[in-house]
C-alpha cells in the first residue's frame, strides 16, 4: 500500500480539480485559434465535462459538422507554474537536501493539484557534498544578480565542478547499463 501522503496527492489528479472560469477559457481558445469561439463552433458548453490538474474538457460542435466533439483546454499559466515548481523542487533538492535527481524525464514527473510537482523514481540520485552545494549556491546567486565577476569567482570551485561531472558520468553510465 502507498503512503498516505502519496495517496492524498494522487487522488487530486482526478477529473474533479477546480475548473477555470469560462471567460479565461474563451481567451485561451481565441488566442490559440486566432478566431472567436462563435466563428469556429456552433455550440460550446461553458460548463466543462471534467477538469483535471492541467486542463479541462468542454463539449462542442464544430461549425458545419453534425457530431459533438470535445475540446481540451489547458489551464492558463499552468506551463509556467509547472516549470517554476520544478525549478523550486530542484533548488530545494540540491541546495537544501543535498542531492539531485538525475532522471527527470516526463514519466518521472507527477503534476499534482495546484502548482505542486512531485518527482518519482529515485533510482538515479546522487548526494552532493556540502562544499559543492555551497559553491553551486554562490554560482546561482551570482547568476541571478547578473554579477559576472562573482560568476567567474564561483569557478574557483573547479575541483567541485569536476566532482559534479564525475557524478553525472557515473549516473549516465548506470543509465546505459540498466
Amino acid at each position: 500500500m502507498a503512503p498516505a501522503a502519496w495517496v492524498k496527492k494522487l487522488v487530486t489528479l482526478c477529473d474533479q480539480a477546480p475548473a477555470t472560469p469560462f471567460d479565461a477559457v474563451q481567451l485561451v481558445l481565441e488566442k490559440e485559434l486566432g478566431k472567436s469561439i462563435d466563428e469556429i463552433f456552433d455550440t460550446f458548453d461553458e460548463k466543462p465535462l471534467g477538469s483535471a490538474s492541467i486542463a479541462q474538457v468542454h463539449r462542442t460542435r464544430v461549425k458545419g459538422k453534425k457530431m459533438n466533439v470535445v475540446v481540451k483546454v489547458q489551464h492558463p499559466g499552468i506551463e509556467s507554474n509547472i516549470l517554476n515548481s520544478l525549478s523550486r523542487a530542484y533548488g530545494q533538492m540540491i541546495l537544501k537536501s543535498g542531492f539531485f535527481h538525475a532522471d527527470p524525464h516526463p514519466g518521472n514527473i507527477l503534476i499534482c493539484k495546484g502548482q505542486e510537482v512531485a518527482l518519482l523514481d529515485y533510482g538515479q540520485v546522487k548526494e552532493l557534498p556540502d562544499k559543492l552545494r555551497l559553491g553551486y549556491a554562490n554560482l546561482v546567486i551570482a547568476m541571478a544578480d547578473n554579477n559576472a565577476s562573482r560568476v567567474s569567482q564561483s569557478f574557483w570551485i573547479s575541483s567541485l565542478v569536476k566532482q559534479l561531472e564525475a557524478c553525472l558520468i557515473v549516473i549516465t553510465c548506470f543509465t546505459y547499463l540498466a
